[in-house]
């Protein structure tokens, strides 16, 4: 099996599947902690088993996570020098915190990783806990020299590979990132290689080859746990939404929700084609149900964008600075939020030298496609058109489709003077997905009649 890379001049890479792939389930490390969006580049899994750590496979039968940890917590009770027992409640605390949204299992990980240290301080699996730890608090360089060290002492450490390629993805070192999931493949084919090839794909342009390799990411956590099967699902859903595809989105994310009824990710997904169908009350509904019991960041922006939208500001006020205390309680956690907390606040408040300031740190700790991009919206809402100009070439550097970055794109090219690049962009927009942004519909068909690019009936109006 290869992951074949295509050295044409543009440099754009392809990853292309071999056809015999072996389906090996490995409980997936969970860094894709909750942010002011949702990270889209690993799954966190409801049915990890004891032993998630070492590579211990997880079957239809598995613990869910809160039984797993509790019944660590009596085996390092019961003995506290077993390291094992720390490497694993380490790993299963990460994934707690990604999947009850609490930020104080980030303090639990952080104790137990000391303890597997204090006993066991080289070995590949306190090293790759360590490492899933600092990724999921988005300290993304530690995250790689752990992890590193974890794969140099044992080459086939799922846990640290898994770690490893997340941490050079948010390094925006995606060329080695590229590597490491190739032997990451080699070595451990299943789904947790499936979705970062998804990703890979998706973030280099290459849409088609992101949901087949999704498509064979489901088919291989197919029985395994709820959580797992249903973030797969909405990580589906956003392929198909970021495409325009609205009713195929809208049918992931229900199997999703069917799976995990309160599945963040797939909440807002679900949300988001309600309001694009025309019924902005339904999503305000469903949301704020959700919001209520799970306060989380991305579900409550939506939120509040659609009441915005439907005219009652002083909700959406509530709602936004719901977000904003959500992030601090991150940021008290020891999670990086500049990234997320910059691109926020760029469009929900007025421009300062601190939220320009936040934004170059962003891209300074995560150098990404999108750390440029959000450091190119600030810049550019802070009326420094030059720099968001320069910015957003390296936005735009691996040729992603995602709508997002191409209206920004079109924003700052027709404020630096270049109507006919921003009108290529907008055309891109309308031609992949129109209701991208509930909150930035405004401001998208304001700049389509500017420009003279026709804007879908219905979409933002």
């Amino acid at each position: 099996m290869t992951i074949l890379l295509d050295d044409s001049p543009t440099k754009r890479r392809r990853f292309g599947w071999g056809r015999h792939l072996e389906r090996l389930l490995w409980a997936m490390v969970a860094v894709a902690i909750v942010g002011i969006g949702v990270d889209r580049f690993t799954a966190s899994d409801e049915s990890t088993p004891s032993g998630a750590a070492t590579g211990a496979g997880a079957g239809p039968a598995a613990r869910t996570l809160a039984e797993t940890a509790g019944e660590l917590e009596l085996a390092t009770q019961r003995d506290p020098g077993d390291a094992t027992a720390w490497q694993e409640l380490t790993q299963v605390y990460v994934q707690r915190a990604a999947q009850t949204l609490d930020p104080s299992f980030y303090g639990r990980a952080t104790a137990a990783a000391d303890r597997a240290s204090a006993l066991a301080p080289d070995a590949p699996a306190t090293l790759a806990a360590k490492a899933a730890l600092a990724a999921s608090l988005h300290h993304f360089s530690d995250a790689a020299a752990l992890a590193q060290r974890a794969v140099d002492a044992d080459g086939y450490h799922s846990g640290a590979l898994a770690v490893l390629v997340d941490a050079q993805v948010e390094q925006g070192r995606y060329d080695d990132a590229a590597r490491t999931l190739q032997t990451f493949a080699n070595r451990k084919p299943g789904a947790p290689v499936l979705s970062r090839v998804s990703y890979l794909r998706e973030l280099h342009g290459d849409i088609t080859g992101a949901r087949s390799a999704m498509a064979e990411a489901r088919q291989a956590v197919a029985g395994a746990g709820a959580f797992q099967q249903a973030t797969l699902a909405a990580y589906d859903g956003d392929l198909l939404w970021g495409q325009g595809d609205r009713e195929a989105a809208a049918v992931a994310y229900l199997d999703a929700l069917a799976l995990e009824p309160r599945h963040p990710i797939a909440t807002v997904g679900h949300a988001r084609v309600l309001a694009a169908d025309g019924r902005p009350d339904e999503a305000i509904e469903f949301l704020a149900e959700f919001v209520e019991r799970t306060p989380v960041p991305a579900a409550a922006t939506l939120l509040g964008e659609l009441q915005e939208s439907t005219g009652d500001s002083a909700a959406a006020a509530g709602s936004f600075d719901l977000v904003r205390a959500l992030a601090r309680l991150q940021a008290d956690a020891g999670v990086d939020v500049d990234l997320d907390l910059a691109l926020f606040e760029a469009d929900h408040s007025p421009s300062t030298p601190e939220l320009v300031a936040r934004a170059r740190q962003a891209v300074v700790d995560r150098p990404t496609v999108y750390g440029a991009d959000a450091l190119a919206w600030t810049l550019y809402r802070a009326g420094d058109i030059g720099g968001a100009r320069t910015s957003l070439d390296a936005a735009l550097r691996l040729g992603t489709v995602d709508p997002l970055l191409h209206f920004h794109a079109a924003a700052i090219l027709d404020a630096a003077g270049d109507p006919v690049a921003a009108r290529d962009h907008l055309d891109q927009v309308v031609a992949r997905n129109p209701w991208f942004s509930v909150g930035l519909q405004p401001e998208a068909r304001a700049l389509a009649s500017r420009l003279g690019v026709t804007w879908p009936a219905g979409a933002g109006s």
